[in-house]
């Protein structure tokens, strides 16, 4: 009984040793983020300019997956160019604003659905403190690996109606994935930061920021595929000239 005793004592000692360490809490900004003055709500498109890409289908070696998904893999979402070029799935945040100012606290519960063999959303923006919901729809069983490098994750299996509830799954800005280990094309990135501003390019490429007060913000644009730019804006922008943000230029 002792030997059990000891031996539980030391597997749990490992297992706090492997986890990711939960980074030090940052101060909490002391200027308030200014509601009153922010009236500029920036809207604007994100563009391909590089050379033309042609969707990308996943690799599907199952035909009875086939099957159910009509006869076609499904498109990989980072070789998807709109209309007139519009860039979807493109995550844009105003940095660093969560140092700078202080925002109310609203932790909220994210759902993300399992749906023709698809997480959705493809990218999901969150707060520090947000819970997540991983639910399925689908007659076959899923699983769901979140991979994060400042929480210990989870690894659950879904079957038709099933759903997980992490409570604790945000605990620190970073950019996370959401993943499955039977199907690898299902994939959703969690864009997790300590503020509310942030928008995602829609299937023409444009955005919505939430209103900002006016100066010059600092933008950051995130592709899974073709990277990060990174631009200053001056608000409000002068009249007739609409904002424009082109990825794959030389």
């Amino acid at each position: 009984m002792l030997r059990s005793h000891v031996f539980i004592v030391l597997f749990l000692a490992l297992l706090s040793a492997c986890a990711p360490e939960a980074p030090a809490p940052l101060p909490e900004p002391a200027i308030p983020f200014p509601a009153a003055e922010a009236k500029h709500v920036l809207k604007g498109r994100v563009l391909w300019a590089g050379p033309k890409i042609r969707p990308e289908r996943a690799g599907v070696a199952s035909e009875s997956i086939l099957k159910r998904l009509g006869g076609e893999a499904p498109i990989l979402e980072a070789s998807v160019v709109g209309a007139g070029g519009g860039l979807p799935f493109v995550f844009v945040e105003v940095v660093d604003a969560g140092s700078k100012w202080r925002f109310d606290p609203s932790p909220q519960t994210h759902e993300l659905r399992i749906e023709g063999f698809r997480f959705l959303p493809h990218l999901l923006p969150v707060r520090v403190g947000d819970a997540l919901r991983v639910s399925s729809t689908q007659d076959i069983e899923h699983n769901a690996q979140y991979l994060s490098r400042h929480h210990i994750g989870f690894n659950t299996r879904l079957a038709k109606g099933e759903s997980f509830l992490a409570k604790n799954a945000f605990r620190a800005p970073e950019r996370a994935m959401l993943k499955s280990d039977i199907y690898p094309w299902m994939r959703t990135w969690i864009f997790v930061r300590r503020h509310p501003l942030v928008a995602l390019s829609d299937a023409e490429g444009r955005f919505t920021l939430p209103a900002l007060p006016p100066g010059q913000h600092k933008l950051r644009f995130t592709h899974e595929r073709h990277g990060t730019r990174t631009v200053r804006v001056t608000l409000p922008l002068a009249e007739g000239h609409p904002f424009e943000l082109s990825f794959g230029q030389s």
